[in-house]
């Protein structure tokens, strides 16, 4: 193959790559706790490769006023736990919770939202929610937030606000973060930005178009101009 249609070829398929992720994080830029991700290139021989990474900064706070959402600031590597039916530990900065039919804290996919003591149950609205995540209910702490502080190169998303342990290692509590309930932590994409790296992922994908397209040409008139030379 001729190398140059060969390495366009490479950098067209990477820039479709990166236009799914900008996609992605526009579509979830109302989700709360959802993290961006991005495109790091990086070169290889005569080739561009492109390798998706996650974004951790953290998203502005929002005020809500429902006693059922929480926010997580101050470390951006520390992160609620929560648990799926099956007993799967997942992780999450996404805190929009509710109460299911068992009065069990959980996430909007029905994961149970983890304390100290297992799962969360909370009996009725009125509950309190402090700085260190300890839940008061009628003035007595009946349980505290599992909060955990995770290594970022080591855990990747499962679905759009969850995230899981690519590896078996230990999980320390955190310590370095603040807790507000009534608030929720909004996506960290910002929209301008995402909209002018589309533009520019659209405009590197037609310059890679037209120029395998030019090479082609190029080819196949050497082709037909070598058959046509005679002997």
């Amino acid at each position: 193959m001729n190398p140059g249609i060969y390495f366009d070829t490479l950098n067209g398929i990477v820039r479709q790559k990166e236009l799914a992720v900008i996609s992605q994080n526009l579509s979830n830029l109302s989700t709360p706790g959802y993290k961006r991700d991005r495109v790091a290139f990086s070169r290889y021989l005569f080739s561009v490769i492109g390798n998706k990474r996650t974004d951790f900064s953290e998203g502005d706070l929002q005020p809500t006023n429902n006693p059922f959402d929480v926010a997580i600031s101050g470390s951006e590597d520390a992160f609620f736990v929560v648990k799926t039916p099956d007993g799967k530990e997942l992780y999450t900065r996404r805190g929009d919770f509710f109460l299911d039919k068992d009065k069990k804290l959980v996430t909007r996919n029905g994961f149970y939202v983890q304390g100290e003591k297992g799962d969360i149950i909370v009996k009725g609205d009125r509950f309190q929610i402090n700085e260190d995540g300890n839940i008061v209910q009628n003035g007595k702490t009946i349980d505290k937030l599992k909060i955990v502080s995770l290594p970022l190169d080591k855990i990747k998303k499962y679905g759009r606000s969850l995230f899981y342990l690519t590896e078996e290692l230990p999980v320390s509590s955190s310590s370095d973060y603040k807790i507000f309930q009534g608030y929720l932590e909004s996506s960290n994409v910002k929209p301008v930005e995402e909209v002018a790296q589309m533009v520019n992922c659209l405009r590197n994908y037609e310059i890679c178009k037209k120029s395998i397209q030019s090479q082609d040409e190029t080819t196949s008139r050497l082709i037909n101009d070598v058959g046509m030379v005679r002997v």
